[in-house]
């Protein structure tokens, strides 16, 4: 675990330092949150340690979809890397989410039914939902530890040994992007691309997944630990198609980039969203969602309470209006 976290802080760090003469740099337009060219893909060192953890959980029998995680994870982050260099069409990079996403969701059961076509939707815009909220310094690296993490002790303090493969692997996975977030924290030095996002999207929701089709954790559980990205992309998403944005056009319109350009003008913008965000998922959610835990027949009450204020603020912030 701890090896995991050093190749994700070296990963970082090598993009860091390279990224720039490989052509692998996120320059500043409108559409974007930061001032500065910065080099991208640096998820690579925790794509690369998630990867390899997983083949090795599943060579020795520990997480049977192990082998289908990394491969489709791996797909991804190819495709995600090849659009941090050359943009490639939206439609593509769907196409490319889509199978994935129903790969991993494909190895956890046996035949396909109406729960694993809903895994299968939700997952999809699980993963662009990541994408999209992976903005801002610190952000999505923060969030996928944070997730990973709690995802894990979930699992195994249900399932005990039958979910210590799957659980090892979040953990693991936390470890590597908990390295990568020593360069990404404000102010950032590498940004996880496209390349990484994507990946990371795909690992929470495999975990999401086998969790809550093996009845380990709820699925309002997971819903509330889900909050902070799904309330600030449902929203944003839902506010542009309502005045007529196309959904797959670059935009800087989410909740938290308006919040981060609002609070720049005083202090440390992306430093204090990024805070926030970690403040509300670890003093509110997070206890939401152990509650939702242990009294599941609460859950869905329990979710409803979690979401309120996210909403709230998410529509307080002008999250998707058009920008003044």
């Amino acid at each position: 675990m701890v090896g995991v976290g050093g190749i994700g802080w070296l990963g970082a760090l090598w993009v860091a330092r390279g990224g720039a003469q490989w052509g692998w740099v996120a320059r500043p337009s409108e559409r974007s949150s930061h001032q500065q060219p910065t080099p991208t893909g640096g998820g690579v060192g925790f794509v690369i340690g998630g990867t390899a953890a997983a083949l090795l959980l599943a060579a020795a029998g520990k997480w049977p979809m192990g082998t289908a995680v990394a491969g489709w994870g791996a797909l991804l982050a190819m495709v995600g890397a090849a659009d941090d260099r050359y943009p490639l069409s939206p439609w593509l990079r769907l196409a490319v989410q889509a199978a994935c996403v129903a790969g991993v969701v494909g190895a956890g059961v046996e035949e396909w039914d109406l729960k694993a076509a809903a895994a299968w939707v939700l997952g999809v815009a699980w993963v662009n939902f990541f994408n999209f909220m992976d903005g801002i310094d610190g952000l999505a690296g923060s969030e996928g530890v944070f997730l990973l993490t709690a995802g894990a002790l979930l699992a195994v303090s249900s399932a005990g040994e039958m979910a210590s493969g799957l659980g090892w692997w979040m953990a693991t996975c936390a470890a590597g992007v908990a390295g990568f977030l020593v360069v990404n924290w404000p102010p950032a030095r590498v940004f996880m691309g496209d390349l990484g996002s994507t990946w990371l999207g795909l690992a929470i929701w495999a975990g999401v997944w086998e969790t809550v089709a093996a009845e380990w954790v709820p699925a309002a559980t997971w819903a509330i630990l889900l909050g902070v990205f799904v309330t600030d992309a449902a929203i944003t998403l839902a506010v542009r198609l309502g005045r007529g944005a196309r959904f797959y056009e670059a935009h800087r319109s989410h909740a938290y980039q308006r919040l981060s350009r609002r609070w720049q003008e005083r202090t440390a913008g992306h430093r204090w969203v990024t805070v926030g965000a970690m403040a509300i998922n670890g003093g509110w959610l997070l206890p939401l969602a152990v509650g939702s835990f242990w009294f599941r027949e609460w859950g869905w009450i329990l979710t409803a309470v979690a979401y309120a204020p996210l909403v709230a603020i998410a529509w307080y912030s002008g999250a998707g209006r058009e920008e003044e």
